[in-house]
Order: structure tokens, then sequence, then C-alpha cells
């Protein structure tokens, strides 16, 4: 019993490898997407620790954890009043 084999073109392995990393990349730059909305959405229900954190003498973790969104607030003022909108839904 023999099994015969097709000769694979080396134009197919490339598209094939291609693929691969298309589709690799777009998968990491969906996680990211996903994470940093994770990250971004978590300040609402975590705007108090993050306060104390800041204010008072609270977590240090939490007061550097959300400090980006902060100075980004500050850099990009329609990216810092969507925020103070949606913070105000959690503390109200």
């Amino acid at each position: 019993m023999t099994i015969e084999t097709q000769p694979v073109e080396t134009d197919q392995i490339s598209s094939i490898e291609d693929e691969g990393w298309r589709g690799y990349i777009i998968a990491s730059v969906e996680q990211m997407i996903i994470l940093v909305g994770i990250y971004i959405f978590s300040v609402g229900p975590m705007y108090w620790r993050w306060l104390e954190a800041k204010q008072v003498d609270g977590s240090y973790v939490f007061a550097v954890m959300y400090e980006p969104l902060w100075i980004l607030a500050g850099i990009f003022p329609p990216f810092g009043e969507w925020l103070n909108w949606y913070v105000r839904l959690w503390i109200i």
C-alpha cells in the first residue's frame, strides 16, 4: 500500500503563512481593544476607591492604575467629558 502525495506549491505555503500571521495580528488587536475597553469602563465602579487612593490614604495601586485615564481626560477634553458622564452614572 503506497500513499500518493501531491507536491505543494510554495505560493500556497506562503499564502497559508500570510493568513496565519494576518489572523494572529487581527486577533491581537481585537484582544487589545477589549482589554482597553474593560480598563476604561472599570473606572466607573472603582471611582470611590480611586478617589480615596488619590486624596486620602487609600491603596496606591488604584491611584497608579487610573492615573493614565486622568491624564488622557485632561489632554483630550471630549474624552474627559464622556468619562465624567460615565462616572456620574455610577456615583449617583
